[in-house]
């Protein structure tokens, strides 16, 4: 057994050093983290299939009853709304918001795309996450709130509204 280890060793030093190497000097294939889920990334990185919904000089959003970038819902200023895929591969609307320098996604899908949506309205599943505390710290509970004023947005309006392109 002694034998068989000695002769075993190098060969795995030389492989798991050519593997350090690979992935510190970023040549990896692997793909970017989407930050389209809670916990992930941040999602300020779309993914190359995204498409831009109405920016500050552009439309309101008539989903979020007429919610514009650069617009507070209660202490956070909305300042990106875009379509991009879900993990599940799935067309969804991200709507960053922004408190004091750190920030946080809600996510609204059509109502079965979402995976175990925290909350639903009746056409659409609403979740939350990608913190990014780049500022004051977050406050607890600040994820649920917004995506409860974003779904109450969404209710008002879901029955007429016209969706995004692409959602």
């Amino acid at each position: 057994m002694e034998r068989s280890w000695r002769r075993l060793w190098f060969p795995g030093l030389v492989a798991g050093a050519a593997l350090l190497f690979h992935f510190a000097s970023g040549s990896s294939k692997r793909p970017a983290p989407s930050g389209n889920g809670p916990g992930e990334a941040s999602a300020s990185a779309p993914l190359p299939s995204a498409v831009p919904v109405p920016t500050p000089t552009g439309e309101p959003l008539a989903l979020l009853g007429d919610l514009r970038v650069g617009e507070r819902l209660d202490e956070w200023t909305v300042t990106r709304m875009i379509v991009n895929q879900s993990p599940e591969q799935k067309p969804q609307l991200a709507v960053d918001l922004e408190r004091l320098g750190s920030g946080i996604t809600i996510w609204v899908t059509r109502k079965g795309n979402g995976k175990n949506p925290p909350l639903s309205t009746a056409r659409y599943d609403l979740a939350y996450g990608s913190p990014r505390v780049y500022g004051d710290p977050i406050p607890e509970g600040a994820g649920p709130k917004m995506m409860k004023l974003i779904a109450d947005r969404v209710r008002s309006v879901e029955a007429t509204a016209t969706p995004p392109t692409g959602l």
